[in-house]
């Protein structure tokens, strides 16, 4: 008995170096061939010609100054961890090399949820494997791989690592973790100070206490010091612009009416998106709820602001809460027994497989509903699009739509449309606007896609291209471009 109880225990611990990391491995695959794919022909992107503009200038040596945004990089959002995933495209291509970055991101955190299924939830390998199964096929983790490319990615795993190591009592490779999401974003901080309020309640005082106050004190040098510099102000509480106009402003109206955000929580839109984020789970995560209280406050934020994408799974604003889900799950599991060998608890894995296949089939933009195998066949305006775009100089400046940016994020000077003629607001610019203006010798039009071609700027088009002196030098399926 005691020479099988060893051979049995060697089999686990094998089990436990191979099966983390296999699983990472093939997730990172598969991720990476549909996020490649999706791009190969879906150019509905703002952010995929956003940050590889971003990676041209710093791999450049130029100020980080995205003239499509009128930001500079960290105006916009505190972001440091991007400088050296840019520096990666020295020797890779620019958006393969992000978009890859982003699927290894997303398939690391693979390992450190498995061990905390394994090590803290006591479930046996065949349990955690599906817990693994289930976050690979996770339709918001899916959604956010093929929603263009967003630094603060990177967090999902070193979120996961900070819960393993802080529920281990590993301090120094938990505040390595805790280190890496501080440099993802302004809205990972407080979810570092949240995974600080967390540990005070595991009663992990000092860890905690330590957490949650540098989690603030990031979030004030973020918001106070950072983004103010280069922005000249915070930007980001545009966001949360039904509240007042500045962070004073939404704080105060916020605490002083509470009924009224309840009753902006309280929509039928997040109770799609609450159900979208559990069911695929089978609401395990309710069992144990104390899990996903880091990412509760930064995600109350998302849905009670005025971006109709953060009150869905389609986007990144999951990132967050995305690595709780699955801890809750896990410990849930582990505490009704799901690690047994009994029927019930075979059958409550086998349901939060079938959910998971089910739920990433219907809610993910790469799930079997959305036939990505379709995906590599280009039609006649997406040729358009790229044949387009290689009439436009490597040294022109250049004024743009939306879906054509990711093209031509290697240009001089890229701006939005019809900026920067018109509607240019630009903060802390080194370059003055007439400048930029006299510059930019082509407009790049995308007039087959009514989302970007509103009324507003074909009247743009209309007044700008003879008023500035602009001809047409392609006109194939509604894409246009123009040269003065």
């Amino acid at each position: 008995m005691l020479d099988e109880d060893r051979a049995h225990r060697r089999r686990n611990r094998r089990h436990d170096r191979v099966v983390p990391w296999a699983a990472a491995a093939i997730l990172f695959v598969g991720l990476a061939a549909l996020s490649l794919l999706h791009h190969y022909t879906i150019l509905d992107s703002y952010d995929l010609g956003y940050f590889p503009r971003a990676a041209w200038l710093i791999t450049h040596g130029k100020p980080v100054f995205v003239s499509s945004r009128g930001l500079y990089l960290l105006g916009d959002h505190a972001s440091p961890i991007f400088w050296p995933m840019a520096r990666t495209t020295f020797v890779v291509p620019t958006i393969p090399a992000l978009l890859g970055i982003q699927a290894a991101a997303l398939a690391l955190g693979v390992v450190p949820l498995y061990a905390v299924a394994r090590r803290i939830a006591q479930m046996p390998v065949v349990a955690a494997t599906v817990v693994v199964a289930a976050y690979g096929l996770y339709p918001a983790l899916n959604n956010v791989n093929l929603s263009d490319f967003h630094p603060e990615v990177v967090a999902v795993p070193a979120l996961l690592g900070a819960m393993y190591f802080g529920l281990t009592r590993r301090w120094l490779p938990y505040a390595a973790c805790v280190g890496v999401v501080l440099l993802t974003k302004e809205d990972m901080t407080l979810v570092v100070a949240s995974l600080g309020v967390f540990f005070i309640i595991e009663r992990q005082w000092r860890a905690g206490i330590a957490t949650a106050i540098v989690g603030l004190a990031w979030l004030g040098i973020d918001i106070k010091v950072i983004q103010p510099h280069y922005a000249g102000g915070f930007v980001q509480s545009s966001f949360l612009s039904a509240y007042g106009h500045g962070l004073g402003d939404i704080v105060r109206t916020m605490a002083l009416h509470p009924l009224t955000v309840l009753g902006d929580l309280l929509t039928r839109q997040n109770l799609d998106f609450t159900i979208a984020i559990l069911a695929p789970v089978l609401f395990l995560p309710l069992l144990a709820p104390k899990y996903l209280l880091p990412a509760l406050p930064i995600q109350l934020l998302y849905l009670v602001s005025d971006r109709p994408a953060a009150h869905t799974i389609a986007d990144q604003y999951t990132v967050a809460i995305v690595g709780f889900v699955f801890v809750a799950a896990a410990m849930a599991l582990g505490r009704a027994g799901a690690g047994d060998r009994t029927r019930l608890a075979r059958t409550v894995l086998a349901a939060m497989l079938l959910a998971s296949i089910a739920f990433s089939s219907s809610l993910s933009e790469g799930g079997l509903s959305a036939h990505p195998w379709a995906w590599r066949h280009r039609d006649a305006i997406d040729r358009a699009r790229r044949a387009g775009a290689r009439l436009i100089p490597r040294g022109a400046a250049v004024a743009a739509t939306d879906r054509l940016r990711p093209l031509i994020y290697d240009r001089t000077a890229l701006y939005n449309f019809p900026a920067p003629f018109e509607g240019y607001e630009a903060h802390n610019d080194p370059v003055r606007v007439s400048v930029r203006q006299r510059r930019t010798k082509y407009l790049f039009l995308d007039t087959a896609d009514g989302s970007q071609w509103p009324d507003d700027r074909r009247q743009a088009m209309e007044r700008l291209v003879p008023e500035l002196g602009f001809e047409p030098i392609f006109d194939r399926n509604g894409i246009l471009v123009f040269k003065r």
